[in-house]
């Protein structure tokens, strides 16, 4: 059967069938809270959220053969034994010292950086209207850690270990803008939390660079474990900024003693100019500078493509990197 143009049957199906999809749509909501559904976190998608590992060296385990400057510029202890070997004086054994240590790492994965403009409030008591510079990311303790141990025949190699009862994570993020030259601290900014973590849904709550650090990262060995998430944070950040970096520390307890020649004198209190060089996780991004909208543009991660070489060379100075990478370990 078909009905006329202004068939007043069809426009009543019509009215009907809206009313129906209004009223589903209202039963979704109850007391203006979000449906059960639409609370569950995002399912991202493929690629969205990178994931790197720890990468831990056998090198790592080790510093040295180097000379303990604490003992060897104490020249008292430079003797001859009657009846040992001068080569068993803790003077001579100060000369090649060989530093072990078991080392761990997360695996680390992040999610874009972003920009939010989030009203914050100012010492004065009033509240500003600030853009924020967030990285949402999920650290996972996948055990995998490295241990010297001793052999039977004299020699000291490494064994895979785990700590059943989790890793801390104390982070420190670094945003440097290249072309600037200034680096920006992370900050714990209470006011934007909430607007970052309904606007980016991640899987389990969201700690700031303080709260993350309360408990331990606990050990899972599943892929799809949901891990811990953070965000690091950002104001006041120069918005005509182009290239930046984001180094990570906290990710693993790897680094390297250097003792400068000529820093340590005797009597001088153990460890005196000694410097720890701990390793670091360095992202590279580029962003389009804007100081009229900043959220409009969309941050890059990985360091820019230049067709022309020249170009492409001056980019990577700027950098400080020989070759393109989208991350790099680093000691700093």
């Amino acid at each position: 059967m078909r009905f006329p143009s202004f068939c007043p049957f069809r426009w009543a199906c019509v009215l009907s069938a809206c009313a129906a999809f209004t009223w589903v749509c209202v039963a979704g909501t109850v007391g203006g809270q979000e449906s059960s559904q639409e609370q569950q976190p995002r399912q991202l998608a493929l690629g969205v959220l990178r994931v790197i590992q720890p990468q831990l060296e056998v090198s790592e385990t080790f510093s040295g053969p180097d000379k303990m400057v604490e003992l060897t510029t104490q020249s008292q202890l430079n003797w001859k034994p009657h009846f040992a070997a001068k080569s068993q004086t803790a003077y001579e054994r100060a000369q090649k010292v060989i530093l072990r240590r078991e080392i761990w790492g997360f695996e680390f994965a992040f999610k874009p950086l972003r920009v939010l403009m989030v009203d914050v409030p100012q010492p004065s008591g009033k509240m500003q209207r600030k853009a924020v510079w967030y990285l949402v990311y999920r650290v996972r303790y996948r055990g995998g850690n490295l241990a010297p141990q001793p052999q039977e025949d004299g020699t000291v190699a490494p064994i895979v270990t785990e700590h059943p009862e989790g890793r801390l994570f104390m982070p420190q993020f670094l945003l440097t803008a290249h072309e600037l030259k200034e680096t920006y601290f992370d900050q714990a900014i209470p006011a934007a939390m909430e607007a970052i973590a309904k606007r980016e849904k991640p899987d389990g709550p969201l700690h700031d660079s303080v709260t993350i650090a309360s408990k331990p990262i606990p050990l899972t060995r599943e892929e799809d474990a949901p891990g811990v998430w953070g965000v690091a944070m950002w104001q006041d950040v120069d918005p005509r900024i182009d290239f930046l970096s984001i180094d990570v520390k906290g990710l693993t307890n790897a680094y390297r003693p250097i003792d400068p020649p000529g820093a340590y004198k005797a009597g001088d209190p153990p460890g005196t100019g000694r410097q720890l060089l701990t390793k670091t996780l360095r992202l590279h991004f580029w962003k389009p500078g804007d100081t009229v909208d900043e959220t409009d543009d969309e941050v890059h991660f990985g360091i820019p493509v230049e067709e022309d070489r020249d170009r492409q060379a001056a980019l990577l100075r700027v950098y400080g990197v020989k070759r393109r990478v989208d991350y790099e370990w680093i000691y700093r």
